[in-house]
């Protein structure tokens, strides 16, 4: 399946890129702009709720080692690991990005790569939808 964005994301992610000149690109960059050439990109009010986005909240597993990964997928200037907030120009984020709650996604981390099982997203309008429901 091919990874799925917001028009709003595609165009935010390729803000972002570029504005970092190609002689600075780093792995991550080049990974995601290659990333962004497989998308499949729809307006924001079609995208359905299991699919992880940015500001979205996920939790995933890591096949090899069962270990639990939960996170919320951030712009880069966001991002802060102990907050559990992670930036989209990260490994995971590149990989994950588009994804369909329920699938197996591939992951080329530092450590190697790894299948990354993304279990559970929650978005905003989800989250809100449920605050709003629980009082």
């Amino acid at each position: 399946m091919k990874p799925i964005l917001t028009k709003t994301d595609y165009s935010t992610l390729k803000t972002i890129t570029s504005q970092i000149k190609p002689i600075h690109y780093s792995k991550e960059v080049k990974l995601l702009l290659e990333e962004l050439t497989r998308v499949e990109v729809v307006k924001d009010s079609e995208i359905e709720n299991d699919i992880l986005r940015i500001n979205s909240y996920f939790e995933a597993i890591e096949e090899g080692t069962r270990k639990s990964l939960n996170f919320k997928l951030t712009l880069p200037s966001e991002a802060d690991f102990k907050e559990k907030k992670i930036s989209v120009l990260s490994p995971l984020g590149i990989a994950l990005i588009g994804s369909k709650e329920g699938m197996i996604v591939e992951c080329k981390l530092p450590s190697g790569t790894k299948k990354i099982h993304l279990l559970k997203v929650k978005n905003k309008a989800e989250m809100e939808l449920k605050d709003s429901t629980e009082f």
